[in-house]
C-alpha cells in the first residue's frame, strides 16, 4: 500500500511535510549565481572594535581610557588630564587581534618599526657630531 505523501497530483507537488514543488534542473545553468566571480567572500569589519580603537600609521592600537565619561568632580585634576589622553595597548598579541578585527595594518609590527627607527637615529647621531 502506498503512503499518501508519495501519490502524485496534477499540480506536480508531492504532499506531506518538508516537500516543495517538484522541479527539474536545466543542464548548463548553475545552481545559484555567484556575486563575486569565484573570489573569497569579503571579511566584515568588527564595528564595535572600529568605534573604540584606532590604529596608528606604525600599527599601534590606541583606545580611550575608562572612567572619564562622568563623575569627574571628585577626581583630581592630574587624574582628569591623564584620562583625557589615549592609551596604547601594551600587549602585542591583543593589538594584533584588534588590527585583524578592524582589517587595518594587520601585518605591521610596531615594536620592530620602533626598534628600526631608534637604530637609524643612533646611526645618524655620531655622523652629525663628527661633522661639527
Amino acid at each position: 500500500m502506498l503512503h499518501y505523501a508519495t501519490w502524485p497530483n496534477p499540480e506536480g507537488v508531492i504532499r506531506g511535510r518538508n516537500f516543495g514543488p517538484v522541479t527539474t534542473r536545466v543542464a548548463g545553468t548553475p545552481a545559484r549565481k555567484r556575486r563575486n566571480d569565484g573570489n573569497m567572500p569579503k571579511l566584515k569589519t568588527h564595528k564595535g572594535i572600529k568605534k573604540r580603537f584606532k590604529v596608528s600609521a606604525n600599527g599601534k592600537v590606541k583606545h580611550k581610557r575608562c572612567g572619564s565619561s562622568h563623575l569627574m568632580s571628585h577626581k583630581s585634576g592630574k587624574q582628569v588630564r591623564r584620562l583625557r589622553k589615549k592609551s596604547i595597548l601594551a600587549v602585542s598579541k591583543e593589538a594584533k587581534k584588534m588590527r585583524r578585527a578592524i582589517h587595518t595594518r594587520e601585518s605591521s609590527q610596531p615594536q620592530a618599526i620602533e626598534a628600526a627607527r631608534l637604530a637609524s637615529l643612533t646611526e645618524e647621531s655620531p655622523e652629525v657630531d663628527s661633522a661639527k
